[in-house]
Parts: C-alpha cells; sequence; structure tokens
C-alpha cells in the first residue's frame, strides 16, 4: 500500500497576506488529481517538533513568502533571511528549520513558496503539477 505524502500547510488565518497555504489546504485535499497526498493545516512552526521521525523524512510545506514572484520550490533553507530572534515569540518557520536542520532532526524539506498575492485558482493548478513531479 502507497504511503500517503503529507504536506504541512503553514499560515496566520488572521492575516491575510500570510493565510493562503491555509485557504488552499482544503482545496488541495478535494482534489482527484491529488491522491495520495493530504494537506495539513498548521499554525505556527512547532508544530513540527511534535512529529515522528518518519514524518520528518521527506517533509513538504506550503507556505506563503514574501516577495516571490511566482511559486517555486525551495530546498535551500539558506535562502531564507535570518530573523532576530530575542524570545521563543519570534521563532519563524524558517529558524525553526533551520535549527532542526541543524540538529538533525531535520532531513530533507521541501517548500513550495507561494506569493502572497497570487491568484487561488492559477496556484492549485501549479502546486498540482509540482507535487505530480515530485
Amino acid at each position: 500500500m502507497k504511503r500517503t505524502m503529507k504536506v504541512f500547510c503553514f499560515g496566520n488565518p488572521d492575516m491575510v497576506e500570510d493565510s493562503i497555504a491555509l485557504e488552499l489546504a482544503d482545496e488541495l485535499n478535494e482534489s482527484k488529481d491529488l491522491e495520495g497526498f493530504e494537506f495539513v493545516k498548521c499554525r505556527g512552526p512547532d508544530f513540527l517538533l511534535n512529529l515522528s521521525d518518519e514524518e520528518l523524512e521527506d517533509i513538504i510545506i506550503l507556505d506563503a513568502v514574501k516577495g516571490l514572484k511566482k511559486i517555486e520550490v525551495i530546498e535551500d533553507l539558506n535562502k531564507f533571511k535570518r530573523t532576530k530572534t530575542t524570545t521563543m515569540h519570534d521563532f519563524d518557520l524558517g529558524t525553526v528549520l533551520k535549527l532542526m536542520k541543524k540538529t538533525g532532526q531535520l532531513k530533507d524539506v521541501k517548500i513550495i513558496g507561494i506569493p502572497q498575492e497570487q491568484d487561488k485558482k492559477e496556484a492549485v493548478k501549479t502546486i498540482i503539477r509540482l507535487l505530480k513531479k515530485s
């Protein structure tokens, strides 16, 4: 039996510019073109800390990325701008992923970055195409 691949969708539903991945999760879960994929809504990066080693093996993340012009797959975590962290509230997804990678908790990660103002219908088509290729 083929394993279901989870795609972790991050965002903040209270911020329009950061909610697109969460908004697309339901639509992508209903897509008949993506059998074998499950889109899981995540509100914060601490969600990743509770995953098993098996779930962290080949991780795919869907998230809005400020400054992108088009949807793209990001595999190099160094492309994320370093953020200044003073308290635990300052830890964003990029920071948590870098820490997990450095400590060996995370092996390979693919982030499907979505521009904040991306058209949703076009995003669904592009995401389906990218996931079918992977």
